[in-house]
């Protein structure tokens, strides 16, 4: 999206397809365009704020779509236990804010519920992913998203006027190189465990894994 300069506005486990990695395909995976109806589990707090509430003229960006993919990778964090229809967990054992987004998106306080926690949280907190996703590597990785997510809503809350397109462009170079940095070392950490078996030490030892991962290659 950010090399074609597009925004997809509606990111969800229907539009986002993982394939195996060929030759000709080596990124293993489509994010696909108008193909779903939009699900609003994964819409950003400003677009449903609009859609739903009707607040004012707010335009899609590129900040809309990376907090869209940090619900889709929130839900494949702790909705599932492993792959499959099979190993989805109940609603009642998500974190709370995921299963109230999940259950009722649309609801007022659903909608403030998102607000708060890219304005002022952390993520989901930690040992809540579940082991076969990488556990605590995964729960850090989400935290760090936020964090990145965070820091675009306040560079365009800050300056306190419309950005130009050279702004966006130039923010939105910013913001997909630090979510893509963030994912990248964490596969990095999850591609050096066997089976996750490192995480369980990282959480005896209370280290970070992304500033340590020299330390669990093998």
């Amino acid at each position: 999206m950010h090399l074609e300069h597009k925004i997809n506005g509606n990111i969800s486990p229907d539009t986002v397809w993982i394939v195996e990695a060929t030759k000709l395909h080596p990124g293993g995976g489509y994010l696909c365009y108008n193909i779903a109806q939009k699900n609003p589990i994964f819409s950003s707090w400003k677009a449903l704020q609009r859609d739903t509430l009707g607040g004012g003229d707010y335009d899609f960006d590129y900040l809309d779509d990376l907090e869209s993919f940090f619900y889709l990778i929130s839900y494949f964090c702790f909705a599932y236990t492993g792959p499959g229809p099979a190993n989805l967990l109940p609603e009642s054992s998500w974190p709370s804010h995921l299963s109230r987004w999940a259950s009722q998106p649309k609801r007022p306080d659903s909608i403030n519920e998102k607000a708060k926690l890219l304005l002022h949280g952390n993520g989901f907190g930690f040992r809540k992913a579940p082991q076969y996703f990488g556990g605590f590597a995964l729960d850090d990785l989400l935290g760090q998203l936020c964090g990145h997510l965070q820091s675009g809503v306040r560079r365009v809350r800050e300056l306190g006027r419309r950005r130009t397109p050279r702004e966006i462009l130039e923010d939105s170079a910013v913001d997909y190189e630090r979510f893509l940095d963030s994912i990248d070392q964490t596969i990095v950490i999850l591609e050096s465990m066997e089976r996750n078996n490192a995480t369980q030490e990282l959480l005896k030892t209370h280290i970070n894994p992304l500033y340590y991962t020299s330390r669990w290659v093998i």
